[in-house]
């Protein structure tokens, strides 16, 4: 049977529904004014400060203002004011070099050095494999003395380095020691396809040294792992110390390339600052079943420890020391005029490890180099390797041969 109501309760009914509505999208509105009135204020703030500052800038100051110069400090100081030391600002030069770098494009002459007291110059410690420095007969052990004629000093050393690695010049003229031989010069072209993965055999053992994480690096541990395979290898080692350049994705789609297809969940899951899923790393049936050992230290950082912890989550041990504890995933935003930055977006979390960001990774067979190993790492011969030493021990034990020097 149905029930008429009055026009009035009607009308009661309708003003009663109006008013929690009303209620409700107030509800929405100050929750949503209360997260936002911080940002505001923030906001408010830094602009009127950056206004008051241009204006006394702009009547005070004597000499010429370089607009684009300062606009990049400015986008430059404001990255570095997160605090966060993986993220940083690119003018549209720098994005330039960074984008052909990270695609395995280098831009500079191929090699690695350092600014040596003892020697009085940049140290060559690696020679990059089918890169310019390599064609010119540069070699790691190598005392580059002047650059473009101008002599290599302790103050101006970060700039001469600069002007090895950068894309300032098509090519740079470089003045070098080699041995007891008398000084050498000679002009070095600039470009060439980055070299991250080298390989070799000690005895029954696979040797694979990664440098850096770019998009060709999968290519080229493919390649690594094909040939050591007709070489009938019974072990692994994959060294990743001071490994932190490059790509996560590179990192994840090189270690899936060695570990087995996963079930039930992804490879690796990226989690945003409200614990959203931001990515995910599916994995595929590509694999290998060696016998295995990744070398990590303090510097193996960023790509390289989800690079680790990846292979360790399917049964490779790893030696060496505690790892940096850069656990997190970062983007890069090209901005209107062509410059860029480089942004973390989320930390990430490993098939089966827990997550390891701030902390490291803490590795299953301690082995340490000392000070001055570590400092020479990339020249230390293979027998006076300590952690490399461990890692064939360790590979020893689970039957395969100890490799030699």
């Amino acid at each position: 049977m149905n029930k008429k109501i009055s026009i009035g309760t009607a009308i009661a009914l309708i003003f009663l529904a109006i008013a929690a509505s009303v209620a409700a999208t107030c509800a929405v509105s100050m929750g949503l004014y209360n997260r936002l009135i911080p940002n505001l204020t923030n906001r408010s703030d830094m602009y009127n400060k950056l206004e008051n500052l241009d204006s006394i800038v702009n009547e005070k100051y004597y000499y010429d203002i370089d607009g684009a110069a300062r606009n990049n400090a400015m986008a430059g100081g404001y990255v570095a004011g997160l605090e966060d030391g993986e993220s940083f600002y690119m003018s549209a030069d720098e994005y330039v070099d960074y984008d052909s770098t990270i695609r395995g494009k280098s831009v500079g002459i191929g090699v690695d050095a350092a600014w040596s007291a003892e020697s009085g110059g940049l140290l060559i410690s690696e020679v990059y494999a089918n890169s310019p420095a390599a064609s010119s007969g540069l070699q790691a052990g190598d005392i580059i003395t002047k650059v473009e004629d101008d002599a290599v000093t302790a103050a101006n050393s970060e700039e001469k380095l600069e002007m090895l690695q950068g894309s300032r010049l098509a090519s740079v003229k470089v003045s070098y020691l080699h041995g007891e031989e008398a000084e050498k010069s000679v002009s070095v072209a600039k470009g060439y396809t980055a070299q991250s993965v080298t390989y070799e055999t000690l005895n029954n053992t696979g040797y694979i040294r990664i440098t850096h994480f770019y998009q060709n690096t999968v290519t080229q541990m493919r390649e690594a792992l094909d040939q050591l395979a007709k070489q009938n290898i019974l072990g692994l080692v994959i060294d990743v110390r001071d490994v932190a350049d490059g790509d996560t994705q590179y990192a994840i789609s090189t270690a899936d390339l060695i570990v087995p297809l996963t079930e039930g969940s992804a490879l690796v899951t990226a989690y945003d600052k409200n614990g959203e899923v931001y990515q995910t790393f599916a994995s595929d049936a590509s694999s290998v079943s060696y016998p295995m050992a990744v070398l990590v230290d303090g510097h193996t950082s960023g790509p390289g420890e989800i690079f680790a912890v990846t292979l360790r989550d399917f049964g490779a041990q790893l030696v060496g020391e505690t790892t940096a504890g850069v656990g997190t995933m970062s983007q890069v935003f090209q901005l209107n005029d062509g410059s860029a930055v480089k942004l973390t977006v989320a930390v990430l979390k490993p098939y089966k490890s827990e997550q390891y960001d701030g902390t490291g990774l803490t590795p299953d067979v301690e082995a340490a180099l000392t000070a001055e190993q570590h400092a020479n790492l990339k020249l230390l011969p293979h027998d006076e390797d300590t952690q490399l030493q461990a890692a064939l021990t360790y590979l020893n034990g689970t039957g395969t041969s100890q490799a030699g020097a």
